[in-house]
């Protein structure tokens, strides 16, 4: 599943899957040739293999039972796919009975029942969970990147109004740049990554790979038991320095905020100070997970003026990560200052070993 903005993420995938299946994956039209027309033209030209990946990812990712993050790219593929589908609505008298099936309308009466509507108010509440346009306004927190040539464009010259005030992320929409723009800060910053936060997110990628795939799992177990928080602390320390090694990242351990410490510090100075915060939690209980971020990672973001974090929630057993999801769904996106946190989780359960299997 894909974490989206809204407390209904299973009706949100289910809309985002079944509209995939019939318009793009179903049957043997060319991939290419359906979203051809959907992308920014300069996005399909330069980046066609990616905007491939992007669609296959999308499809499968809200089809399966997994939590993925979803970035910049998948934004924007996923906007103009449901433009096309909310134009395709408005064209096919048919629509409804077409794209909504019963699963998908059973999700819709749960999500009418979760949202506690009055029973007057039921068919116009159903109405709404049937229309197009109400999930382009539930899956994305905002539309930034459709300014994306504004915003880049006044960063070129020192204009950071659109960042400073209203919050927007540069950094986060690189990878839907136009390449030579891409080349241009790249060699500004002497580095492959823009920015510090986006190669903080790739050692999230590295970690779930290694624990789903490397058995990495294992070294956070002990007689069978989950090990303690101080000692996983450490564990991720060691590869924390391990993997910046020689990558010109300062790591800071416990630093002080301003506020309290935060469990990581991520520093580097090359041109553009870049600061990233990583607090770490275990997944004990929905009041435990808030309390660290609501009351330890925002206000350490708010005391320190950074504009970006990580929250890393670890889970042992199943109950925790059904209970890290339940959290994510109601926390992710509750507050503006939330917008530069990321939730990510380290799914540290236990994998049947190649002789069970």
């Amino acid at each position: 599943m894909i974490i989206f903005p809204s407390e209904h993420y299973e009706l949100c995938n289910r809309v985002v899957h079944d509209f995939l299946d019939i318009n793009i994956f179903n049957g043997d039209r060319d991939i290419g040739d359906a979203i051809g027309m959907l992308l920014p033209k300069y996005l399909f030209r330069e980046q066609y293999h990616r905007c491939l990946e992007v669609f296959e990812e999308l499809y499968r990712w809200s089809g399966d039972t997994f939590f993925h993050n979803i970035g910049a790219f998948h934004e924007v593929a996923l906007y103009y796919f449901l433009v096309a589908m909310s134009d395709l609505l408005h064209d096919n008298p048919d629509f409804s009975e077409i794209y909504f099936n019963e699963e998908i309308r059973k999700l819709v009466d749960e999500a009418c029942r979760d949202d506690s509507v009055e029973e007057s108010e039921l068919d116009e509440e159903r109405e709404y969970y049937l229309s197009i346009d109400s999930y382009i306004d539930m899956l994305f927190n905002d539309l930034d990147f459709l300014d994306i040539d504004i915003a880049i464009n006044n960063h070129r010259f020192g204009n950071l109004v659109l960042e400073d005030f209203l919050g927007f992320d540069v950094d986060y929409y690189f990878e839907i740049l136009p390449l030579d723009i891409q080349e241009e800060y790249r060699r500004k910053n002497k580095s492959n990554c823009i920015t510090l936060f986006s190669e903080v997110g790739e050692l999230f990628q590295y970690l779930d790979d290694r624990a789903m795939h490397k058995e990495l799992y294992k070294l956070f177990w002990e007689n069978d038991k989950p090990v303690y928080e101080s000692r996983i602390q450490l564990i991720l320390g060691s590869i924390i320095d391990a993997f910046f090694h020689d990558r010109g990242v300062e790591i800071i351990r416990e630093a002080s905020t301003g506020s309290g410490n935060v469990d990581f510090l991520f520093h580097r100075n090359a041109g553009i100070d870049e600061k990233v915060l990583l607090e770490v939690k275990c997944a004990s209980s929905i009041s435990y997970l808030r309390h660290g971020f609501e009351k330890q990672l925002v206000a350490y973001l708010l005391s320190s003026k950074y504009k970006h974090a990580f929250y890393l929630v670890v889970c042992f057993t199943d109950e925790e990560y059904a209970l890290t999801k339940k959290f994510i769904s109601e926390n992710v996106y509750t507050e503006e200052i939330q917008l530069y946190v990321n939730i990510r989780i380290l799914d540290l359960r236990k994998r049947p070993t190649a002789s069970v299997l």
